[in-house]
């Protein structure tokens, strides 16, 4: 993944210097005019960018036991208590999505939660006493997870708690966002009744 993202901004700033000498030689090249009308291009990407990592996820899970839920405008609040977690996911392309865990029935093996934002701020609360494995990258916005935090651009984090192999019952995130801050926050079982 990190060379994949290396890659493309490696490609990026080639294009933008390349944009920049056409302008130096050729004085004539309105280079920000020509930036303003493309920049919807980088909506597109990102978009194909998500849908296709969409499917990698549901790829790989068992068909039947995948569930998923998003929005396009506005908040998505989401509680799992009383509820299997199994394997879902949840997408939102503008809004603020908060997802609760604390009260979800958590089954033997991995329990796989993946969400995705385009603009918006995730936030999700997990029971302190389960093991968790987060992947998490942000475009634009700070990762929070315990006391873990990488803020600015283009931010990766991978966490995995030690006893998360030998343990019966785990929970793996996968959460991502272009613009927005992502905060995984453990909460006591007590703390919330």
């Amino acid at each position: 993944m990190k060379s994949k993202t290396n890659r493309i901004v490696g490609g990026l700033i080639i294009a933008f210097g390349a944009l920049i000498l056409l302008d130096n030689i050729f004085g004539g090249f309105d280079f920000w005019d020509f930036i303003w009308k493309l920049w919807p291009i980088a909506l597109i990407v990102l978009g194909v960018y998500i849908i296709g990592k969409q499917r990698k996820i549901r790829g790989d899970i068992e068909s039947g036991d995948f569930t998923s839920e998003y929005r396009i405008f506005g908040d998505l609040d989401v509680s799992f208590r009383g509820k299997e977690i199994a394997n879902h996911h949840l997408s939102a392309l503008v809004g603020d999505m908060r997802i609760d865990l604390t009260g979800a029935n958590i089954k033997a093996g991995e329990n796989k939660i993946s969400a995705s934002s385009l603009i918006g701020d995730i936030r999700i609360l997990i029971p302190e006493n389960i093991p968790v494995k987060l992947s998490s990258w942000s475009v634009i916005g700070d990762i929070r997870f315990d006391d873990l935090r990488r803020d600015g651009f283009f931010q990766k984090l991978d966490q995995m708690d030690d006893n998360f192999g030998s343990s019966e019952k785990k929970l793996l995130l996968t959460v991502n966002g272009i613009i927005g801050d992502v905060n995984v926050n453990r909460i006591r079982i007590d703390d919330v009744n």
